[in-house]
């Protein structure tokens, strides 16, 4: 028979390093599944702003059918040349264009977004209208804390205590383990028996396993930088996120409520002065232009509120407006 007496607390040091494993695996597993929610909510800003897109790209094609009207009334009158009506024609053939590619484009963002849970389609309605439902502002002070507190965050410390586990192991090894043995011996020659017991303990095995331990402290400090680097770098990743989210917030506000407005009143001014030949054909187009890029940027900003909105609640690992309501208090 023969065993081995472990010392120093080796087989809790293993326990240990397998719990500090299990541990470090689950925070992996949670920040992957806020990588892959913020994904989702990404496509599907991408899919609300592509339907609002196409509502617009179909108001140009009807603001283009009521210019070409308009014109075709002029040339008839002989108030206008011909020239005009077939730059209207282009003018409503281009926008009809736009509105077909940009059918198309909302059929891949829906296919992208659907692959996302794995079954690819484009059979399904969204309310682009939820594309302008905003989540109210939250402090950054708040934020950040928050944030410190995020799965990739909070798996350092994680790796830090399976770092520190493996650490334990190594100096646990450095203390010899006892081994014995017994046993039954027949002599032959002398026709005798013996029972043998022995013990056996190796040499300088804290010295063979130096090495190992350095190695072992160095990987347990370089944790603690990268933890530090990636607080470092929190900051002005959330930072960024927190004032473009409020840029576009303040974007949308002021096209809707006051850019807009005014240009579809500028439309109608210069549409009917148009029919009465105080202007020409290129200022309605000018106007038209001016009043569809103001909508188009409305839309652009209100997918950013939704994209940025995303980053910070990836960031911080909660709803914005749970962070929102808990900042109020």
């Amino acid at each position: 028979m023969s065993s081995v007496i472990e010392l120093g607390g080796k087989r809790q040091a293993r326990i240990d390093v397998v719990n500090a494993q299990r541990d470090l695996l689950i925070a992996d597993e949670q920040a992957t599944a806020l990588d892959v929610l913020a994904e989702v909510v990404r496509g599907y800003a991408q899919v609300l702003a592509a339907a609002e897109l196409l509502i617009l790209e179909k108001e140009k094609v009807s603001l283009a059918q009521e210019a070409l009207d308009a014109v075709t009334t002029r040339v008839n009158a002989a108030a206008s040349p011909i020239a005009e009506r077939m730059r209207a024609e282009s003018a409503l053939a281009n926008a009809i264009l736009a509105a077909e590619a940009q059918e198309r484009m909302l059929s891949y963002y829906k296919y992208a977004l659907s692959a996302l849970w794995g079954q690819p389609t484009q059979d399904f309605a969204v309310d682009s209208s939820v594309l302008f439902r905003f989540e109210p502002n939250a402090s950054f002070d708040v934020l950040y804390e928050r944030a410190q507190e995020n799965p990739s965050i909070a798996r350092f410390a994680s790796e830090e205590r399976l770092r520190a586990s493996h650490l334990h192991l190594t100096q646990a090894k450095s203390i010899p383990d006892i081994g014995w043995y017994a046993g039954y011996r027949n002599d032959k020659e002398d026709d005798e028996n013996a029972v043998v017991v022995g013990f056996n303990v190796p040499l300088f095995t804290g010295r063979r396993n130096r090495g190992k331990e350095i190695s072992a402290m160095a990987e347990l400090e370089q944790v603690q930088l990268d933890r530090e680097a990636a607080l470092l770098k929190l900051y002005p990743q959330l930072f960024l996120a927190v004032t473009s989210r409020e840029q576009a917030l303040a974007i949308v506000d002021e096209m809707q409520n006051t850019v807009i407005p005014t240009l579809r009143k500028a439309l109608s001014e210069v549409d009917r002065a148009y029919r009465r030949g105080r202007y020409s054909y290129v200022e309605l187009i000018s106007a038209r232009e001016e009043l569809l890029d103001a909508e188009r940027s409305r839309i652009v900003a209100a997918r950013s509120v939704h994209v940025y909105g995303a980053e910070i609640e990836r960031l911080t690992a909660r709803p914005l407006g749970v962070v929102a309501v808990e900042s109020s208090r």
